[in-house]
């Protein structure tokens, strides 16, 4: 591109002018950050990438999920777009970037790196858990803490399902994990103690006993998604939280070592809650045991995670908006288990049950909760 003419006799060249026009902040440190990589990037037409899905985001730029058909290819590409800032370009540029494009922002653009995007966000696979073995769920669940290890003493800012990408999710020996967000921050990032998403947030932030994120913080939400994985339950966003459907108690159809990680990961205390490494070691060391020993019954811990999930979508099924918290619910889900889920809430709705005034149906209250969830 530097050998071709520009459009006005303003630039040297059209890579002067495209720098001018897609980018007149911070362009010199931009192009002095470009000219160093080891190979050129290839400049993807910003008509590409017009219907994008924002994704929760920190200091290194604001990303965006988008699905686009490139030339010459049959299928469909999922993309990673990254808004290029000051930040960015004082520390370094993200891993896997492919090309170079922009985002329209208003009324003009902002230069982007291009990376090809991981296949699914955690948050989608987890109401498929109760198609996996345990093995897989250990092996998905040791990925993900040490990818929070590998950040060293560094923290993610805001650890949870959406911010988790995963490929190859259908081969157990070659799946892939990437957080999508923070491996590039600062080791203590200064926060609101009102930032996050409930409930990722750890009791030391939500509490306001202080305002710095640490990595026992990310330890804590680590916590809350190996419940996740081994119980098959979401957070909705877009409708009321019951407190009831939604209380992390102990499994009772689980491997009786993970169950008593994630007790350790949710403490109170941050100096409680063991470190990366710690956790790591008792993942591995429960998937080896659990080749040779099985502790507990398969297809009881289906059952299991079934009929909470089918309590959650009666819930959800009366909420004002359930629609896409059921979309959510039922995502990646088996033939069989839509329609059992479909015809249980057509029942419900045609009778007009009120399947909450009975919780023993699966809850025992006597049960203790391992943490306690507030509202922030």
């Amino acid at each position: 591109m530097k050998g071709w003419k520009p459009t006005t006799h303003q630039f040297d060249s059209l890579y002067e002018q495209l720098f001018y026009y897609y980018f007149d902040y911070y362009a010199t440190e931009i192009e002095e950050k470009i000219r160093l990589l080891d190979q050129p990037l290839k400049w993807y037409p910003p008509q590409w990438f017009e219907n994008g899905k924002s994704l929760p985001s920190g200091r290194m730029g604001q990303v965006y999920l988008i699905s686009c058909r490139v030339p010459h290819q049959r299928k469909r590409n999922k993309m990673i777009l990254r808004k290029i800032n000051l930040c960015m370009v004082q520390k370094s540029i993200p891993e896997g970037v492919v090309g170079i494009t922009a985002i329209k922002s208003k009324n003009h653009y902002k230069l982007a790196f291009v990376s090809y995007a991981i296949e699914h966000s955690l948050e989608q696979l987890i109401p498929q858990v109760d198609q996996w073995t345990f093995q897989k769920i250990c092996r998905l669940s040791l990925l993900l803490a040490s990818a929070v290890r590998d950040l060293k003493d560094g923290v993610h800012p805001n650890l949870q399902p959406k911010n988790i990408l995963i490929s190859n999710i259908y081969e157990e020996h070659a799946i892939k994990l990437k957080l999508v967000d923070g491996q590039e921050d600062w080791p203590h990032i200064p926060l609101s103690p009102r930032y996050g998403r409930w409930p990722y947030i750890s009791p030391e932030i939500c509490y306001q006993y202080t305002n710095l994120l640490t990595q026992q913080s990310n330890i804590y939400s680590l916590g809350i998604i190996l419940w996740q994985l081994a119980s098959g339950v979401i957070f909705p966003t877009h409708v009321p939280v019951c407190s009831n459907l939604y209380k992390i108690t102990p499994l009772k159809h689980i491997h009786p070592a993970y169950q008593e990680l994630i007790g350790t990961c949710l403490q109170k205390d941050p100096n409680s809650r063991p470190s990366a490494d710690t956790i790591c070691d008792t993942l591995t060391h429960i998937l080896i045991v659990d080749m040779s020993t099985k502790f507990y019954s398969h297809s009881l811990r289906v059952n299991e995670i079934r009929d909470r999930q089918l309590i959650i979508a009666k819930y959800l099924a009366h909420n004002n908006q359930p629609k896409r918290a059921l979309q959510e619910l039922m995502e990646g889900a088996s033939l069989s288990k839509r329609m059992i889920m479909q015809v249980t809430l057509s029942l419900g709705h045609h009778y007009q049950e009120n399947t909450f005034n009975n919780q023993s149906i699966y809850y025992n209250h006597d049960l203790p909760d391992l943490v306690q969830l507030g509202y922030v």
